[in-house]
């Protein structure tokens, strides 16, 4: 049994590296769970006194539902998180010369002693005692409850083994990042509106999720349990036996899968080549970018830089929100909202295009990854640099920002020099963005995902970013205070309101561009000075 310990050991030490990189990392993965598992004993205290004291009917319901939700967590787990935890990678074990069907046994024992897995024993041994009619029947729920355990972690390592490859190439990752967000805000959205629609505050608790479960492996070992609790042995017996069953099967498919992926001897190590950082390949829209701009070297930074943030999953995620939004105000305004409130979405979705972008704007070197490495050794002055990257998000965002507000002015039948007035306001407000964007991209880098969903960096960089988020937002709006008072005047119909433009445009504007070539030549020379710490920060 030689072999097991060391496989044991090295998904302990796998696990590990995860969880331990930094000082920071460890004091963050310390309280996340203590936070955790005292939520966990918490709620697991709380099911088994709902169980308990529940009807029949509402605590079968229960129990699928907690069931169920264990079972999607423990398949979808590790098929987003084999990349930080790379124990959940069996492909891990492979470099070592141990057969197929002892890698996944090995892999498979470690996977119950797994985070993922840990956090949910309390809330199995809630759902044990609360079912049992006596402490002598306490061992037939837990016996019951593990081979349901078996069979989602066989049946996890199964998905993982077989989708593996897929979920390695750099499209399918870009699509998840975008489709899984989406799927789970609308879930939530159409949970919130079926409840506030229906007007019964019970609504969880008159579903029947029994009837559409049952013949899942979580709903087998939820009606065991029922079984069990009403004392009826017979269909304890068929529910187990059919369990029991399937577990056996999920096993020997998994391991055979692990088998597979050993003998094809191409899935560890496989990764993807990323090109970043080239010339542009239409040299016809170079030159016509080149003469709009003056410079040929902003411009082909610029346009690399456009590239580069179309074909980033982050970027597309943040486009499909944003479309999301324009969508419901678009609806909003038409269906819902009386006449006199609709004039005050179109500034409010076009400054949202601003604010949506503002994680992107405040990271512009991470896009470049092994890139920027060439970036910087290449004859490219650092404010050429920046102004490149600025041009590139100011058309994007400029985009979405006019098309948005040009398209609700005319739904909603405003008036379209008033949504001028808001597009040169926005302008205002995004170069402010854009100045202090540099700012931070040089100061506060961090890296992006190579291939995967999740990044990894350095545990104080969500605190940056927010407080730099506030700063910017509020000295913006500091920079834009005369056209904000505008703005909001206009509507109340103060008298002289076009005045008061006329005279706050070209002050706003003056503030705008001052800000931006101070801060831009500040963060040209911080660059100059610590280049090689925003490469260390942003390549992988």
């Amino acid at each position: 049994m030689a072999w097991l310990n060391r496989i044991l050991w090295l998904k302990c030490r796998l696990t590990e590296r995860a969880y331990a990189q930094s000082q920071g990392t460890v004091w963050a993965t310390a309280a996340m769970l203590v936070f955790t598992f005292t939520g966990m004993a918490a709620f697991s205290l709380f099911l088994g006194v709902q169980v308990l004291t529940l009807p029949a009917r509402q605590a079968r319901e229960l129990l699928h539902i907690t069931l169920g939700v264990a079972y999607v967590f423990w398949l979808s787990f590790p098929l987003f998180g084999y990349r930080v935890n790379e124990s959940l990678d069996v492909t891990r074990l492979f470099l070592y010369p141990v057969g197929g069907f002892r890698i996944f046994l090995g892999s498979f024992l470690g996977n119950l002693l797994e985070l993922s897995t840990v956090l949910v024993y309390p809330i199995f041994l809630a759902v044990a005692v609360a079912v049992a009619p006596s402490w002598e029947t306490v061992p037939a729920a837990l016996a019951v409850l593990f081979c349901f355990l078996l069979h989602t972690v066989a049946a996890s390592q199964l998905l993982l083994s077989l989708l593996l490859n897929l979920l390695k190439d750099r499209k399918t990752t870009d699509w998840m990042m975008i489709i899984l967000p989406l799927v789970i805000a609308f879930g939530v959205w159409g949970i919130e509106f079926g409840i506030f629609f229906s007007g019964a505050a019970d609504v969880l608790l008159r579903l029947e999720i029994s009837a559409f479960g049952a013949w899942l492996p979580c709903g087998l070992a939820a009606e065991a349990l029922v079984a069990l609790a009403r004392g009826d042995w017979v269909e304890l017996a068929y529910q187990s036996s059919v369990l029991l069953a399937i577990t056996l099967l999920t096993v020997l498919m998994a391991a055979r899968a692990s088998e597979w992926l050993l003998t094809r001897g191409d899935s560890a190590g496989a990764a993807e080549s990323r090109v970043e950082g080239g010339a542009p390949a239409d040299s016809r829209q170079f030159n016509l970018l080149a003469r709009f701009l003056g410079h040929r070297g902003v411009a082909a930074i610029a346009l690399k830089e456009l590239k580069l943030l179309l074909r980033e999953p982050q970027c597309r995620l943040v486009l499909v929100l944003f479309a999301l939004l324009f969508a419901g105000a678009l609806g909003a305004g038409v269906l819902i909202l009386p006449e006199r409130d609709r004039d005050m979405l179109v500034p409010s979705v076009a400054f949202a295009a601003i604010f949506f972008f503002v994680g992107l704007l405040f990271n512009s070197f991470s896009l470049e990854r092994t890139g920027l490495r060439f970036l910087v050794t290449a004859p490219v002055d650092p404010v050429v640099m920046l102004v490149g990257k600025n041009v590139a998000y100011w058309a994007l965002i400029s985009l979405a920002s006019v098309g948005s507000t040009l398209a609700l002015s005319l739904a909603f039948g405003s008036s379209l020099q008033r949504a001028g007035l808001v597009l040169l306001g926005g302008q205002a407000l995004l170069l402010a963005h854009l100045a202090i964007g540099n700012i931070v991209a040089v100061l506060s880098p961090y890296r992006l995902p190579s291939k995967g969903l999740v990044h990894q960096h350095r545990m104080t960089f969500g605190q940056v970013l927010w407080i730099s988020f506030i700063n910017s937002i509020g000295l913006s709006f500091a920079w834009l205070l005369t056209l904000t008072c505008w703005l909001l005047l206009v509507p109340l119909g103060i008298d002289g309101g076009w005045t008061v433009f006329v005279e706050t445009i070209p002050a706003s504007f003056a503030f705008a561009t001052g800000a931006y070539a101070l801060l831009t030549g500040l963060a040209a020379i911080l660059f100059r000075l610590r280049s090689e710490k925003v490469v260390e920060a942003v390549i992988d």
